[in-house]
């Protein structure tokens, strides 16, 4: 849909939280580093109720957070040390 100026007008097709499913950090700040760097995962527990990732520094290897999955594929939890 557009407005009278020919600009798009943005409309919200998603209607819940979950219509985005599960997301992955492709890069996070890093303190050591100063700077956003690419991360990558790495499993550190498996859980009764899914697994927990911790993300590392591409760069200098720090930890960056965690990530928690479930069996159903939807993220339970965020990006936390």
């Amino acid at each position: 849909m557009y407005t009278q100026r020919g600009h798009a007008r943005r409309t919200r097709t998603a209607s819940s939280p979950d219509a985005f499913g599960e997301f992955q950090a492709s890069a996070l700040f890093c303190e050591r580093c100063r700077a956003a760097q690419p991360v990558r995962e790495r499993r550190l527990l498996f859980l009764a109720d899914g697994e927990l990732w911790e993300y590392l520094c591409v760069v200098c290897g720090a930890s960056l957070g965690t990530r928690r999955t479930t069996p159903g594929g939807a993220g339970g939890g965020g990006v936390g040390a």
